[in-house]
């Protein structure tokens, strides 16, 4: 039987990982300066992941409700996506790999529904 707080622990985690992906992506960013500034690649635009993320990740560290579905909603779009998509248009072998990345990125749509009542 599951007790209050079960899902608390998965929220913080999940925001704590939403915080890391947003340092990551401006370090990201300011790293690729002087290559882009050179003429090589340009991954700046990551800088605009972590203006997503990151306030996610602290919401979801706090255990907020609009935190838990900002970062549901969009990775349940993905994983849906990818798991019909790659049934009809991958080779067989990578097919599976799409299908398995796509479950797991049906996680925080999973807890979110479950811990609901865990969260503010």
């Amino acid at each position: 039987m599951k007790t209050r707080g079960d899902y608390a622990f998965t929220f913080t985690m999940l925001g704590c990982l939403s915080v890391v992906a947003g340092i990551a992506c401006i370090l990201l960013s300011y790293a690729n300066t002087k290559a882009r500034q050179s003429g090589g690649h340009d991954v700046s635009s990551a800088a605009y992941f972590s203006i997503f993320f990151t306030p996610v990740g602290v919401g979801l560290v706090f255990l907020r409700r609009i935190a838990a579905v900002l970062l549901s909603f969009p990775l349940a779009v993905l994983a849906l996506w990818m798991i019909v998509a790659s049934l009809f248009t991958v080779p067989f072998p990578w097919w599976l790999a799409n299908i398995a990345f796509g479950i797991l990125l049906l996680f925080p749509s999973w807890a979110t529904w479950r811990g609901w009542s865990e969260l503010r």
